[in-house]
């Protein structure tokens, strides 16, 4: 049993095919030709991101990169999702950015996502962040006062 490889110039894209093997012969083997479909399945790229733990009343900027099986940043659209809060980005080379607001004190599950496109699949990754409390700021003003009499505390924060 022998086999045959077939070396080719050109990047398939995904979808069916069919290939024609044809031996055209010689004095010993007869002329015979194989028909064969076959499948091109889509890549799947990388997906990563990062996303900086903040304290409470500041936002946080989710950082998304998406390459191709080159290493070539990919376009498309991508989804951060942060407790419910689903933000679509659209990616230029590779890379895109979201911007959370409003969040409690507490810690939180970043799931991206890469919405499947041409020769690509659906790719997925998740990370953490983290909201810290704020320190409370107070600002108090207590005037002097004399014996047994009562005053005001003014709180100005």
């Amino acid at each position: 049993q022998s086999r045959l490889y077939i070396d080719y110039d050109s990047i398939l894209s995904v979808g069916n095919y069919t290939a024609t093997i044809r031996f055209k012969g010689n004095e010993n083997i007869t002329e015979t030709s194989v028909v064969k479909q076959f499948n091109v399945l889509p890549a799947t790229p990388s997906i990563s991101v990062s996303i900086d733990n903040i304290t409470y009343g500041s936002s946080a900027l989710a950082k998304v990169n998406v390459t191709g099986v080159f290493g070539e940043g990919l376009n498309g659209t991508a989804y951060v999702n942060i407790s419910g809060v689903n933000m679509g980005i659209f990616l230029r080379n590779g890379l895109g950015n979201a911007t959370f607001s409003n969040l409690n004190v507490g810690t939180y599950t970043v799931k991206a996502r890469y919405e499947a496109r041409g020769n690509y699949s659906d790719a997925n990754e998740t990370t953490s962040l983290k909201v810290s409390p704020i320190d409370a700021l107070l600002n108090i003003t207590v005037k002097n006062i004399n014996f047994l009499n009562t005053n005001t505390v003014t709180n100005k924060s």
